[in-house]
């Protein structure tokens, strides 16, 4: 196995192709990390306090949300790329150990972050779309861009492996061991249960049995032979189409928003490399429509060059020397009309097009002038930089530099990480998709080797992110009869649904995500714990009877319920008829005096 591995290492490492995707994933991935903040930080009190409002988490708590925050940003502009990437990686490793994110709030796609993100600190991630790379041409003054915004192609391909290859085998296998999934019904089922769906109504969809079942036993076989063809030139467009359509369709359809546009958004690494290049070449103008011309002396034009030229996508504009020329900007030709100061600004901006605002702003007589400061030229003249530098070095230029020096020590050595996590992510297979679901870890026999197989899947689970994916498999619905939701008694004393579930039974927005996960997959499960369902039901009273203007000092809260279906066997308009289902109170709960007390006559009684 190594040695098949050390061969395709050898054969692609030096193919090289554009960073542009890179740069795509690490802006995307900044964008999940920096929502996904700022709804912790939304939602801290009822994540993080033992009791919301009442009693406290550590007061550091926001302080590291708040920095995580600053870390997503930098990951989306690329700024401090290495050191934001690392950050970003413990972060994900101290909350999910040390914070309810763990167990009580897991958002489903937690570890996968865990891993991206392990990967992200490896990868050239600032090669394109950087401000790392701005900030350094500035600092050297140089006016020709860094040599190599190519990488090789193993940048693509290890993500790859490493996350979706790992991902969806295993994922499948834990579906072929539900009845609903063989039954093709993987997709309607969770899409008809009501704690599960967003607003977005498919019923049109969902009613046709013969299209639900070809959809179900398509993603089984779409996660089996992706690690097969994904890499084979002629199949990617398929899988590529294919995949982005699922995790498109579970942004769209389940209140699971994060993963779903996680798992979208990957797929900026699966396009085929090349293909951005050719985008880029097609949005791009065939030959620039603007001379702008700079003095070669003159450090603040030159800085002004090197900006224009980072932000001008579409390569609107071209740029040449004038060392006759003594003016203290830069300046533009328009129907050999010279334009300088703010209105040159205001021709730039208009022909880069995207900067249109920009320009109508220049543009206004009033406030052009005002907004483009009088430049002088008392700074010491320069020669500007035209050497071809490479850019930023970060953790990939190392490596790299230690394969050009020790090629085969280094593949050697890298092909036995592979095989390591290939190893590590079978065990996890093994373990959970084999020996638990057949009772093997009960046999004595074989507890010495289940206790060792447990060890390795908390390590390689706690910190590279590989995890069983047994999502929505007969685990989450089997016996799922039955959901809850909550009204509270409002000053015109009649009661009012709490913005958590409507009368439909649908979670709301903005508890989608891991506040859906505590509750429909914690607190209201097929066989419900007294424990978990009180303490679900004391975080969200607290936090959003203390969000409508309740006093918890007195407060009165009535628990409904209502039934549900959902079977393993296709049926018509199920998602209509668990949508629209009676509610019936089963219990009570009040606050008197901040404390927490629950009633539910006949809910927990011996014969449930």
């Amino acid at each position: 196995m190594r040695q098949f591995i050390a061969k395709l290492i050898k054969q692609n490492i030096n193919t090289t192709v554009p960073a542009t995707g890179l740069a795509i994933f690490r802006c995307l991935y900044g964008i999940i990390v920096f929502q996904e903040v700022i709804f912790l930080l939304f939602f801290r009190h009822l994540i993080f306090d033992p009791v919301p409002f009442i009693d406290n988490a550590y007061p550091i708590i926001p302080l590291f949300l708040i920095f995580w925050a600053f870390i997503g940003l930098c990951l989306i502009v690329g700024r401090y790329c290495q050191f934001a990437s690392i950050s970003n990686y413990l972060l994900w490793l101290v909350f999910l150990n040390f914070t309810p994110m763990r167990h009580e709030f897991g958002g489903g796609f937690d570890q996968f972050m865990l891993a991206c993100g392990l990967l992200l600190i490896f990868l050239p991630i600032n090669r394109g779309w950087s401000l790392d790379l701005l900030y350094y041409r500035l600092r050297n003054l140089t006016i020709n861009f860094p040599k190599t915004q190519d990488v090789s192609i193993l940048c693509y391909y290890l993500p790859i492996i490493f996350c979706l290859c790992f991902l969806y085998p295993d994922s499948a296998i834990h579906k072929l061991w539900a009845e609903h999934w063989l039954n093709g019904l993987g997709a309607w089922l969770p899409s008809s249960h009501p704690y599960y769906i967003s607003a977005v109504d498919p019923s049109w969809l969902l009613n046709n049995e013969l299209l639900q079942r070809c959809l179900g036993y398509l993603i089984i076989i779409f996660q089996l032979a992706f690690p097969f063809f994904i890499f084979r030139r002629h199949f990617q467009p398929l899988f590529l189409i294919v995949g982005v359509s699922f995790h498109l369709g579970i942004t769209l359809f389940f209140n699971i928003y994060p993963f779903g546009l996680m798992m979208f958004f990957f797929y900026a690494l699966v396009v085929p490399p090349h293909w951005w290049r050719l985008l880029k070449n097609k949005i791009s103008y065939n030959s620039p429509l603007l001379t702008v011309f700079f003095q070669p002396s003159n450090p603040n034009q030159i800085r002004q060059i090197v900006l224009l030229q980072h932000f001008d996508f579409f390569k609107a504009l071209q740029f040449k020397e004038d060392t006759n020329n003594k003016s203290p900007s830069i300046y533009t030709l328009n129907k050999h009309q010279p334009y300088s100061s703010h209105l040159s600004y205001a021709t730039i901006f208009w022909h880069m097009r995207y900067t249109l605002p920009l320009s109508l702003l220049l543009f206004t007589p009033v406030l052009g002038p005002f907004v483009i400061k009088k430049q002088t030229n008392n700074t010491k003249p320069l020669k500007p930089n035209y050497a071809l530098m490479s850019p930023p070095t970060v953790l990939y230029d190392v490596l790299h530099q230690q394969f050009l020096n020790y090629p085969i020590k280094f593949i050697y050595k890298f092909s036995k990480i592979l095989c390591f996590l290939a190893l590590l992510q079978l065990n996890t297979t093994i373990n959970y998709a084999f020996l638990y679901r057949l009772n093997l870890h009960d046999n004595p026999t074989l507890t010495p080797l289940t206790n060792a197989s447990n060890i390795v899947c908390v390590l390689s689970h706690t910190f590279l992110g590989i995890t069983p994916h047994a999502l929505y498999v007969h685990d989450h619905f089997e016996g799922y009869n039955r959901i809850f939701a909550i009204q509270y008694l409002g000053e015109d004393n009649n009661y009012h649904w709490l913005p958590f579930i409507n009368e439909q039974g649908r979670i709301l927005s903005p508890n989608w995500g891991r506040v859906h996960s505590m509750w429909a997959n914690r607190a209201v499960t097929p066989h419900i714990k007294e424990n978990n369902l009180n303490k679900a039901l004391l975080k969200v009273t607290a936090f959003w009877g203390t969000k409508v203007g309740l006093s918890l000092n007195n407060a009165q809260f009535k628990i409904l319920s209502k039934p549900i279906r959902s079977p393993s066997q296709w049926e018509y308009d199920l998602r209509s008829n668990n949508l629209n289902g009676p509610w019936k109170t089963i219990g009570s709960v009040n606050w008197i005096n901040n404390r927490y007390q629950s009633n539910f006559p006949n809910l927990f009684t011996p014969n449930k």
